[in-house]
């Protein structure tokens, strides 16, 4: 609790001087700033003590967006009911869920459904899979969301531009939402011969989207093998996924 105090104050160290009513000296705008790391830093007594001393009208507590933000990105539960219980911010569901379904704090998904079931559920899938945000994706599940049946079209990747974490991440969601009658798409299909997740083609239970592409994704297939450089597991499993194609639906 006393590195948290000291975190403030060195925050606003630099602050000008006028009517702060936490330090001396100090601009009235610093007690907002302190507010801001204390919301984040999570202990709801030196919260309520700040508080305390910030508002001479306990009936009429009002604090700024950026610190309710502060308590969400750094996944502080508690502070956020303070805040939202005593009325000191509004809470909007729909303004703060894609920023806890980014940070993956599905204790507070948990909260806010609670809270209020959610009206735009579809648009949080979207934004879970098109950031390869795998624990918000099936906490919505676990919540009872219906997935949206167009889900893979937010699919996306590039191999230079994210690391290996959220292709993971992304290859887990679609191992989960493949055996379940979801149509690939091209992203989703690439990503997965790019990857060499030949298992993810075989438990596909639609696969006519990849009898109708076949030509493309063996071509493609074929390119990702010629530009490998070495040969290991991944590029064993592309010449599977060659074969694969050529015996399922190019041969016939």
């Amino acid at each position: 609790n006393n590195s948290v105090l000291a975190d403030a104050y060195t925050y606003t160290v630099n602050s000008h001087t006028n009517n702060s009513k936490l330090i001396k000296y100090f601009h009235k705008d610093t007690d907002q700033e302190i507010l801001n790391v204390v919301a984040g830093g999570g202990s709801l007594q030196i919260f309520r003590w700040i508080i305390k001393q910030m508002f001479e009208d306990s009936n009429n507590i009002k604090i700024k967006k950026y610190c309710f933000d502060s308590a969400i990105m750094q996944g502080r539960l508690e502070i956020i009911k303070e805040i939202v219980n005593c009325g000191y911010y509004p809470l909007d569901v729909h303004s703060i869920a894609p920023l806890v379904i980014e940070y993956e704090y599905t204790h507070i998904l948990e909260w806010l459904d609670i809270k209020e079931r959610f009206n735009y559920s579809d648009e949080y899938y979207h934004e879970a899979i098109f950031r390869g945000k795998f624990k918000s994706f099936m906490k919505l599940v676990d919540l009872g969301y219906a997935v949206p049946l167009n889900i893979m079209e937010s699919v996306y990747y590039d191999y230079e531009e994210y690391n290996g974490l959220y292709i993971q991440n992304v290859l887990k969601i679609l191992e989960w939402l493949l055996p379940r009658n979801f149509r690939p798409s091209h992203t989703a299909t690439k990503l997965i011969i790019k990857s060499g997740r030949f298992d993810l083609l075989i438990i596909t239970s639609d696969k006519s989207f990849y009898g109708e592409h076949a030509i493309k994704y063996f071509e493609f297939a074929n390119v990702c093998k010629q530009n490998s450089i070495a040969h290991n597991k991944v590029e064993t499993q592309r010449e599977e996924i060659i074969t694969w194609f050529i015996a399922e639906f190019i041969k016939n």
